[in-house]
């Protein structure tokens, strides 16, 4: 996309069936780990280490091969409606779904990915029975959503078993890398697809293996935030209610060519709760990871850190509902799952 501020025309029976993603005056950044000498001395002392060896266990059905993925056209037959916004601290163009998604109770977007001039959405499902939540481990199954970045075209595709059935668990953190889609699933591990094998006909894509965690240490087994930087998967698992996180890699090249699979813890004890997204920004300096979180009903946090005591560590405030985050470029990418502001969002930090 050249410009953050070029922005469609939106018309008012468009705005009559979502929220638009706004942004509020207030951008507040704060210093996060000066104050806590002991927590720095934790962060720098615990970071760069193994843990869990080869715990991670490859099956497929059928040989990974890395080739280039486009899509046709044709294939995306539904529109996002765009929209501009600003503050001192941040820029946000959002890309909201159409009016079947944001009234649409029971799916919800969960995981985003960046590749070329396409967007990913993971996408799980809530099963609704007489008007109330019941479940949240995807009963109707999970799906991915492609959008072209230049259009705003999008559309859905059920992400299937070897044998053709709806994946039943919980489609979280995703990435993409040519033609192989990862799909975090913190219920079972990492499920792999080959994008290049859609089927057009009942738009679906069938599940080419998966990397289990079951025979992981927890909170290992609970895979969730995902992100891909320099050939590597950066993940953290599933934080319910620890004010404290762990960040691991994984080699791409690892998951591509051995059957088990071991983990890197590069980061323990980071001070960040109810994270929904991760992600790095590389520069000549120090890498600089990205953590958004989830602060209350109406606010979540995009925290910048280098992690380490000697740089500015910055936090800014974003509107609720969050989740996940890929950086290409130095714009963040993330998603938005509330209800009626169901939106792609593409997110800058102003210098």
């Amino acid at each position: 996309m050249k410009s953050m501020k070029k922005s469609l025309f939106i018309s008012a029976f468009a705005l009559s069936f979502y929220s638009p993603f706004t942004l509020g005056k207030s951008c507040v950044t704060i210093n996060e780990f000066t104050s806590n000498s002991s927590l720095i001395s934790t962060i720098k002392n615990n970071s760069k280490h193994f843990l869990n060896g080869n715990c991670l266990v490859k099956k497929l059905n059928s040989p990974i091969e890395r080739t280039n993925f486009s899509i046709v056209s044709y294939l995306l037959e539904r529109k996002t409606v765009q929209n501009y916004d600003s503050n001192d601290c941040l820029e946000t163009t959002s890309l909201s779904f159409d009016e079947l998604d944001q009234n649409d109770h029971e799916w919800r977007p969960q995981g985003v990915a960046v590749q070329n001039d396409l967007g990913f959405v993971s996408w799980y499902h809530r099963l609704k029975v007489n008007g109330q939540i019941t479940n949240q481990n995807g009963e109707l199954g999970m799906r991915l959503s492609i959008i072209d970045l230049k259009t705003g075209a999008y559309n859905h595709f059920l992400l299937l078993d070897k044998d053709e059935n709806r994946i039943i668990g919980h489609a979280d953190g995703l990435a993409v890398q040519d033609n192989l889609l990862f799909v975090a699933d913190y219920n079972f591990g990492l499920h792999i697809f080959d994008l290049n094998k859609i089927n057009t006909y009942n738009k679906s894509i069938k599940r080419l293996g998966f990397l289990s965690t079951q025979k992981c240490r927890f909170p290992i087994y609970q895979m969730a935030n995902l992100s891909l930087t320099k050939e590597k998967l950066l993940f953290t698992p599933y934080q319910q209610n620890s004010n404290r996180l762990n960040l691991f890699e994984i080699g791409l090249n690892d998951i591509l060519t051995k059957d088990r699979i071991g983990t890197k813890m590069i980061h323990q004890q980071l001070p960040f709760k109810k994270v929904q997204g991760i992600g790095e920004i590389s520069s000549n300096e120090d890498s600089k990871y990205i953590f958004l979180s989830q602060k209350d009903d109406k606010t979540s946090h995009l925290s910048l850190s280098t992690l380490n005591a000697d740089s500015k560590n910055q936090q800014f405030i974003l509107p609720a509902g969050i989740e996940d985050a890929e950086v290409v470029n130095n714009v963040i990418y993330s998603v938005t799952e509330f209800e009626k502001r169901k939106s792609f969002l593409l997110i800058k930090i102003k210098e």
